[in-house]
């Protein structure tokens, strides 16, 4: 029994390292995100701007949460409802090759 409760410490000490290393995570590609706008310039920046807007307007934000949905699901292979690194990849290829599309600096 005390194998098992051992166990449990080490799974549960294992989880809180992964999510302080993905809060970290998030942390940095927020942060590189803000730099990466503030460096672009004024028309530039006003093109992702504009991509924004549908994300926060009450009439288009529920369609826009559904895009992104679709292609998460997409990208998680294993359908766990999270993705991986390799699922993450994938993920940021495809938004990157839509925002290219869309004419969005990237």
């Amino acid at each position: 029994k005390s194998f098992q409760n051992e166990r449990n410490l080490q799974h549960t000490a294992k989880e809180q390292r992964n999510e302080k290393m993905g809060d970290q995570m998030i942390y940095f590609i927020a942060q590189s995100r803000v730099t990466w706008l503030n460096s672009l310039p004024a028309e530039q920046r006003e093109a992702v701007e504009s991509l924004r807007a549908p994300y926060h307007a009450e009439d288009t934000r529920d369609a826009k949460k559904a895009e992104h949905l679709a292609v998460f699901n997409e990208c998680d292979a294993n359908n766990d409802g999270l993705l991986d690194k390799a699922e993450f990849s994938v993920y940021l290829m495809k938004e990157h090759e839509k925002r290219t599309a869309q004419g969005v600096p990237v």
